[in-house]
């Protein structure tokens, strides 16, 4: 029965998603033309999903609450204006993945403080990306 039991968490580990590596892409508002670049490094380890996500390997924010179910890959992001530290976006990724590609959607609030208070703006945007490199901790068994 132990052996059967280890047979399927074997089974089961192996037929899941490998989301772990650096991807690069671009984003871009829905309905524009203008890209920017998107950079996203990701750890997997099981189903507990690590990493940051900005424009490039050396502007980037942490994820948080990262939930990756069957092909799609969730998660929030807040991201800090380098110029502006007053100047902020709430962002909500939703991507699907599909082996060494994922496309989807970002959606932000855009949180700029004032002497006036607070004014927000919430924007769409399209995110297409491509693994670049990867980590597979089931190629060394």
């Amino acid at each position: 029965m132990q052996i059967i039991a280890a047979l399927l968490i074997g089974i089961l580990a192996f037929g899941s998603i490998n989301v772990a590596g650096t991807w690069t892409g671009e984003i871009k508002e829905i309905g524009a033309t203008d890209t920017s670049p998107a950079y996203l490094q990701l750890n997997q380890e099981k189903d507990k999903i690590t990493g940051v996500t900005g424009p490039s390997k050396n502007v980037n924010f942490p994820l948080k609450h990262a939930l990756l179910l069957d092909d799609k890959l969730s998660f929030s992001v807040h991201s800090i204006n380098r110029e502006d530290p007053k100047e902020g976006a709430d962002w909500t990724f939703d991507l699907k993945v599909t082996g060494d590609t994922m496309e989807g959607t970002a959606r932000g609030k855009h949180i700029r403080q004032s002497c006036l208070g607070h004014d927000a703006e919430t924007v769409a945007r399209k995110i297409t990306a491509a693994r670049q490199e990867s980590f597979n901790p089931y190629h060394a068994l």
